[in-house]
């Protein structure tokens, strides 16, 4: 059974969007109902902060990728592992 990386690709994308989706409205709910101050900003950049910059790494490390390969699974390989 061989599934191309692509797909792994896309699930890791659409994860990360939900997961942004959440940061986002996580952080509109901080900041809408949250105690008023400069913590409060601060916590809510740096929560916004670390998903932008697993996207940018995401990103980054996707052009370095051949997605036209794929793996295989259930086979058993042609030559033994030791």
């Amino acid at each position: 059974m061989m599934i191309p990386l692509w797909i792994f690709l896309v699930l890791w994308a659409g994860l990360v969007t939900l997961l942004s989706i959440a940061a986002l409205v996580a952080v509109s709910m901080m900041l809408r109902f949250g105690l008023a101050g400069s913590r409060t900003v601060v916590i809510a950049l740096v929560f916004v902060a670390l998903p932008t910059a697993l996207v940018l790494a995401t990103v980054q490390y996707a052009f370095g990728v051949d997605w036209s390969q794929s793996i295989s699974f259930l086979t058993v390989p042609s030559a033994p592992l030791y």
